[in-house]
């Protein structure tokens, strides 16, 4: 089975998210204690010209549209999720709600990967196919940066419906 580094889309004018690393150690600290998770994570976007809505965003923070959001869920029916309504900033009307899914970080990095020189992240991404599992979605643990992992299938459906912002890179897997 191939699997996909998850990526947002180049060239779409999507939302900036303001305040970001301030709302990420509120919803860490959410996400660790799993706790709170009946409230919403709110936070404020900043809207360029002929911005779009994507249905995924990988960064800075991984979220779903509803559309979206409910696809995953028929491929990992106990996946919880957060909402997360994004504001536009200052007077803007504009606004969205959002789906963060609440995945599990794995240690899944094959002794083939390429660390960078400080040992913190990865340059090459090498799954080991033993540790994965047939998963279709998962966050790489072990790193500084956020790596979600889509298996094909699930990619399939995202594109087969139409989803926006969706960029995808194939990663290798030992074996």
């Amino acid at each position: 089975m191939k699997y996909y580094l998850l990526k947002n889309e180049e060239g779409n004018a999507i939302p900036t998210l303001l305040h970001y690393n301030r709302r990420r150690e509120i919803e860490r600290g959410r996400m660790e204690k799993k706790t709170g998770l009946e409230e919403s994570l709110v936070m404020t976007m900043r809207l360029g010209r002929d911005f779009v809505y994507p249905d995924v965003m990988a960064s800075p923070l991984f979220l779903l549209s509803q559309k979206a959001a409910r696809l995953l869920s028929f491929y990992e029916e106990k996946l919880a999720f957060l909402p997360v309504v994004l504001f536009g900033e200052g007077d803007s009307l504009e606004w969205a709600v959002y789906q963060r899914p609440l995945l599990e970080k794995r240690d899944v990095l094959s002794e083939q990967s390429v660390w960078t020189k400080d040992k913190k992240d990865v340059r090459t991404i090498v799954l080991n196919r033993e540790k994965v599992k047939e998963t279709s979605i998962f966050q790489i643990g072990g790193v500084f940066s956020t790596y979600i992992i889509l298996r094909m299938d699930l990619a399939e459906s995202l594109l087969d419906r139409g989803a926006i912002g969706i960029g995808l890179q194939e990663v290798q897997v030992d074996g």
